[in-house]
């Protein structure tokens, strides 16, 4: 009784295994495609953003939330795949291993092969087809969360105040003076640089400022999210 208790309880632990296995890569695939695609419209790539892996799984509960029902209904029929492919491996298996002399009209005893082939076949391109689903959430919840920051002026982002260096101001020349003004929102910082964008005027994608960080001798986040009237 014990050994039939220890060897079950070792089978859930490899499924466990194996679904999270699985599930961790997807979950990484909408985060990713949500980083990807909302900030493509800032005409930004994620190799320059230097963004770290675990804020991608941060995003993916994003999508998630954003998508609730669709996502929800994704992880579920992972997992119900994955234990139906199981069962058939195992019937087969089972199958195979039986008394030639045993009469039976099972399917599973004439075709011992059949389930286990087409879970060969059709196991890949089934979590192929979730990839590819997964990267469609994270697409449509940054297209979903772009245009309501757009809608509401960007509430997210606050209003920042930049001051360069004596030399980074004579090279920037007057916009060394608009970035002091605190007009400009703060997209992005990182160890390297600023990210700054104007929400005045701004079309389906939005220009945006990089600053080296060498090149910032302060800066002074305010507490507001709004646009004003003397930054138009």
């Amino acid at each position: 009784m014990s050994d039939t208790a220890d060897a079950k309880a070792t089978v859930g632990l490899i499924d466990l295994g194996t679904i999270t296995t699985i599930l961790i890569p997807l979950l990484y695939t909408a985060g990713w495609s949500y980083a990807y695609n909302y900030f493509i419209h800032f005409h930004l790539g994620l190799l320059g953003l230097n963004i770290p892996r675990e804020y991608l799984f941060l995003y993916s509960f994003w999508v998630v939330k954003d998508q609730f029902w669709l996502s929800i209904g994704a992880l579920l029929v992972t997992v119900l795949v994955y234990f139906l492919v199981r069962f058939c491996f195992r019937q087969s298996k089972t199958e195979r291993i039986r008394p030639e002399k045993k009469v039976t009209k099972s399917f599973w005893m004439k075709y011992p092969n059949v389930c286990q082939t087409l879970g060969l076949i059709l196991a890949p391109v089934f979590i192929l087809s979730l990839f590819c689903l997964f990267y469609h959430l994270g697409d449509r919840t940054a297209a979903s969360l772009y245009q309501k920051q757009t809608q509401w002026d960007f509430p997210s982002y606050p209003r920042v105040k930049v001051w360069l260096t004596k030399d980074a101001a004579k090279e920037a020349g007057a916009m060394a003076e608009e970035w002091s003004k605190g007009c400009y929102r703060l997209l992005l910082r990182n160890k390297d640089h600023l990210y700054l964008f104007y929400t005045g005027g701004y079309d389906e994608k939005i220009s945006v400022e990089i600053i080296p960080q060498t090149k910032v001798r302060s800066v002074r986040v305010l507490p507001i999210y709004a646009s004003s009237e003397e930054c138009d």
